[in-house]
């Protein structure tokens, strides 16, 4: 054996290129070629490996054992009268000797990532207790051992049903770096908690190493959000990635944001009341290392409206944050969006990535909502500076009067965009003032773009496919037109719109669109045609049409239709021969 496999490092590469990749046969090439792929890994391959020769046995074994959903196949690796399934659940029937002790921890000290789901263990303790109940045979877990922590590599541990278990000590020590919990405890609608389940208090009482840390509330008729009179982040200093769907108490946002190692922070706000606290804080800025916020409205459709989010942002630390997500809540108007996006200012060297999307809470029409407001060219131009974006999302409950002038200097300022969704939520209410000229400097502008929202008119075409020499974009492969104007009438526009599409985006494959209603009454029964379907049918078929080497069949009803992986491709040949 050549001395280079004595070295577990390149062992495990070795291991961990045969379980990511698998042979794929090539239709285009006939032959069998070899490529990473994203699932159904190669796990027989790495079982071979294993049973080469015992240099790879370990490290192999420790790619086979490194993720698990739940406990079950290691405690089947016990001798056969240490344990039952019954109902595809396994039961312990006995207490382990140190020899069942020995085969255990060795495969399960290869385990770093482990899934339990507590829903599916018949373990509840008796009332008013935090011990393991013999129902399932989980209490000879705590037995025959000194600690009773039974996978001692874990690194990354997802628990679903956290509660009274008693079972926390089994799966939680302080090697955990990273610590995803989903509380569903059931609780009577007149109770409210006044301290988190047993298992939250021990799993968060000994987590000095723990670097990410995720809650989410499946908590049953809850009066109240659970975690607004707890204060769980005591002994986790070191975090660097938080992510809570449920309100946290005071002490704990305050903590959260001071916490020098915090990267990124994920959580949710019922009103303006729950921003107070850190707007409070005048002597140091907030979130000092914070790269990535989200800001997220609550289940009951409430959360914190632009002003107090354009607060928070203008306490954030400069020079460091590189992607914004806020969803507010509350009317907004041209003003109010202007002061959100000037807040911005400070962070645009490092910005990256911005989400601003707005919900609705005023029980008004949306209709009329939206004729009070309308978003224009002008409020763009605060984020002009920030030449280093790569995504951009903007959806508030307004309406969109955008046109090429702007998307021009848009494309200038972000050459980097990858990118660009604009009113994608309810579309912009009002004939695009985009068209195809717009579309085609993003393209030659923005190279790397590969995610495109935009209505775009159609009946007001200013390129011609045939003279023009017309950017290429081979990243796009589905647009979003949202609620584009159409044509009903002329050929030549409906020609020519498929032209350029098929010319600009080669690798298209789906066309999403939605009934432009400011265009077009509501469809009054079933049988009632559609002519924004029909417009978007016509195009797609002038597609297919150009290239006659593909058979295609478009549903009548289907409104996101795909075009076929490579038929643009076939088309733009023969319009350049």
């Amino acid at each position: 054996m050549h001395h280079c496999l004595e070295i577990d490092e390149i062992l495990a590469v070795i291991v961990d290129y045969a379980y990511e990749s698998r042979p794929t046969y090539d239709a285009a090439e006939g032959i069998s070629v070899q490529r990473t792929q994203l699932r159904g890994f190669d796990k027989a391959t790495v079982l071979a490996l294993a049973l080469t020769c015992r240099s790879f046995t370990d490290a192999a074994l420790n790619r086979l054992w490194h993720s698990q959903k739940g406990i079950d196949r290691v405690l089947r690796t016990l001798p056969a009268d240490a344990w039952s399934e019954k109902r595809a659940d396994v039961h312990i029937t006995r207490p382990l000797s140190i020899a069942d002790w020995g085969r255990f921890d060795y495969y399960a000290g290869k385990v770093r990532v482990l899934e339990f789901q507590s829903s599916r263990i018949h373990n509840r303790p008796p009332e008013n207790s935090y011990e393991p109940s013999p129902v399932q045979g989980f209490h000879y877990l705590f037995t025959g051992r000194k600690i009773p922590l039974l996978f001692s590599q874990l690194r990354h541990f997802t628990w679903s049903g956290i509660g009274n278990t008693g079972l926390a000590p089994l799966f939680v020590g302080q090697q955990l770096e990273l610590l995803n919990l989903t509380l569903s405890v059931l609780q009577r609608a007149h109770q409210a908690y006044v301290s988190p389940p047993d298992d939250l208090k021990f799993a968060l009482g000994i987590l000095p190493r723990l670097q990410c840390f995720f809650i989410h509330n499946q908590m049953i008729r809850t009066p109240v959000e659970p975690c607004s009179a707890w204060d769980i982040f005591g002994s986790c200093s070191n975090l660097r990635v938080v992510r809570v769907d449920l309100k946290l108490s005071t002490n704990d946002l305050v903590r959260i944001a001071l916490m020098p190692s915090l990267v990124e922070f994920h959580f949710v706000a019922n009103s303006n009341d729950d921003l107070a606290p850190l707007l409070m804080i005048r002597d140091q800025p907030l979130f000092p290392s914070l790269r990535t916020i989200a800001l997220g409205q609550s289940r009951n459709r409430c959360g914190a409206d632009i002003s107090s989010c354009a607060a928070l942002l203008e306490k954030m630390n400069p020079g460091v944050l590189q992607d914004i997500s806020l969803e507010v809540v509350g009317t907004s108007s041209s003003a109010m969006r202007s002061k959100l996006l000037s807040s911005l200012r400070m962070h645009r060297s490092t910005l990256r990535k911005l989400r601003l999307v707005g919900l609705r809470t005023n029980p008004a029409p949306i209709q009329l909502l939206r004729e009070q407001d309308v978003f224009e060219d002008s409020e763009l131009a605060p984020l002009l500076s920030f030449t280093g974006l790569t995504h951009l999302w903007l959806s508030f409950i307004c309406r969109y009067d955008l046109g090429d002038s702007i998307v021009h200097r848009m494309a200038d300022s972000w050459p980097a965009l990858q990118s660009l969704k604009i009113g994608v939520t309810l579309g912009w209410d009002q004939r695009s003032r985009v068209t195809t000229y717009g579309l085609a400097r993003l393209i030659k502008t923005c190279p790397q773009m590969r995610e495109l929202a935009l209505p775009i008119d159609i009946s007001r075409n200013c390129l011609d496919p045939e003279r023009d020499e017309l950017p290429q974009s081979h990243h796009i492969t589905a647009i979003d037109l949202m609620d584009s104007a159409i044509v009903t009438e002329d050929e030549g526009a409906l020609d020519t719109t498929a032209r350029c599409f098929a010319a600009l985006l080669p690798e298209l494959t789906c066309i999403k669109s939605t009934r432009p209603l400011w265009q077009l009454p509501r469809l009054k029964g079933p049988d009632s045609s559609d002519t924004a379907q029909a417009c978007w049918t016509a195009i797609r078929n002038k597609i297919v049409m150009l290239c006659p080497d593909r058979e295609y069949v478009v549903s009548k009803h289907d409104n996101m239709c795909p075009i076929p992986r490579g038929l643009a491709t076939c088309m733009v040949s023969r319009l350049r021969s």
